[in-house]
């Protein structure tokens, strides 16, 4: 990321984190990063679900300044533009092993 090390959010700096930890081998955190997002104004997106069908991700929930959101939908077109009002999706921070159904 090229923001300065102090102007990331908790959760970009979580997500780099468990980067590092996935890269290092460390399972849990392997299938956590996998199953993570950051949104563009650094929202974390846990339990990432990529459908095919509907040609659209989204998420379990959003984490914000280290809370966790459960109320609702979260969900981006196959572009990144989200489809419920939320911040788009950051597409660089999409895995590979992101759960596809």
């Amino acid at each position: 990321m090229s923001k300065l090390k102090d102007s990331r959010t908790v959760e970009q700096t979580q997500w780099l984190k468990m980067r590092d930890d996935a890269k290092a081998g460390k399972t849990n955190s392997a299938i956590r990063f996998n199953n993570s997002a950051l949104t563009v104004d650094g929202q974390l997106c846990i339990g990432m679900t990529h459908n095919i069908k509907l040609r659209r991700y989204s998420c379990t929930y959003l984490q914000t300044d280290g809370v966790r959101d459960f109320g609702g939908a979260c969900s981006w077109g196959i572009e990144g533009g989200s489809l419920d009002g939320l911040s788009d999706l950051n597409l660089k921070t999409i895995q590979n092993g992101v759960r596809t159904i």
